[in-house]
């Protein structure tokens, strides 16, 4: 039998890439330069996928899938690019 983990992921600004500041930009102009940085805190102190399953799961042998963009169109489409070119960080 298969079985599915649905993991909630947080993007990071390496995961971004180079729009990573253009983001931050928009982001502080729509909620504030003191909620954006506490909000950039909070992802940093989420953790990562690996550490989500090396907790509760002997993993290996396993593929994960990612579903959802944080953007689409022109910005989106970069960022797929820049990740299948540099490798998206490890698991």
């Amino acid at each position: 039998m298969r079985i599915l983990y649905l993991v909630p992921i947080i993007h990071t600004r390496s995961d971004m890439g180079s729009i990573s500041s253009v983001l931050s930009e928009i982001s502080i102009s729509a909620f504030g330069e003191e909620l954006w940085n506490k909000h950039q805190q909070t992802v940093t102190n989420f953790g990562m996928p690996s550490l989500y399953f090396s907790k509760l799961l002997e993993v290996r042998d396993f593929k994960i899938y990612q579903d959802g963009l944080i953007t689409d169109g022109d910005y989106g489409i970069k960022i797929i690019d820049e990740g299948a070119k540099t490798g998206k960080r490890k698991l």
